[in-house]
């Protein structure tokens, strides 16, 4: 009977341990974004956000109106948003976060610390106003 009482404690003690340290590993984790925007035509709608360590950014967005011509989705420095919104403009990028969609876009990747900004422009052969439903949300972690 005390070998059995012995390693059920045993196996309380080990399951409980282990409790902390998945607790650390997920540090923070929110959503960002989950609303629908209305761009201008060559236009785009921008939402900065910062990045404390490192995470796992989840974005995705889904044309609902007017995005027949798609969409270019691109995560950029946050300094640059503006910059990137014009030609010649300086803009620093995750250049695995940029991407042409048509009819929608998903991606889960991991992201830097610093300050950035996520971006979806319209394309420049339409004359309409598009809208679009975005997600964005985050889940940072430490090593």
């Amino acid at each position: 009977m005390n070998m059995l009482a012995f390693a059920v404690l045993s196996f309380l003690v080990g399951v409980f341990a282990l409790v902390p340290i998945r607790a650390r590993a997920q540090v923070n984790e929110r959503t960002i974004v989950d609303t629908t925007w209305i761009i201008e035509a060559h236009g785009a709608h921008i939402e900065v956000f910062s990045v404390k360590q490192h995470a796992t950014l989840l974005a995705a967005v889904k044309g609902l109106r007017s995005a027949d011509k798609g969409f270019r989705v691109r995560v950029v420095n946050g300094e640059d948003a503006t910059s990137c919104c014009t030609k010649g403009g300086t803009c620093r990028e995750l250049p695995f976060w940029t991407q042409d969609a048509t009819r929608a876009f998903s991606r889960t990747d991991r992201i830097p610390p610093g300050n950035w900004a996520f971006l979806v422009e319209s394309p420049e052969n339409t004359s309409q106003r598009m809208t679009v439903r975005a997600f964005m949300s985050m889940n940072e972690w430490g090593y």
